[in-house]
C-alpha cells in the first residue's frame, strides 16, 4: 500500500476533515474513494 504526504492549509484540512467524518469515514479512505471513483 502506497504512502503519499500532501500539505495544506489549516482551512483546507479542516474542511477535509470535516467532510471525511461527516461520511464516517477517515481521510485517507475518503480521499481513495474520490481516486476510485474518477473523481480527482
Amino acid at each position: 500500500m502506497g504512502q503519499i504526504t500532501i500539505y495544506l492549509d489549516d482551512d483546507t484540512e479542516n474542511k477535509l476533515k470535516k467532510v471525511a467524518k461527516s461520511n464516517r469515514l477517515s481521510v485517507s479512505k475518503w480521499i481513495a474513494g474520490l481516486i476510485e471513483e474518477g473523481k480527482i
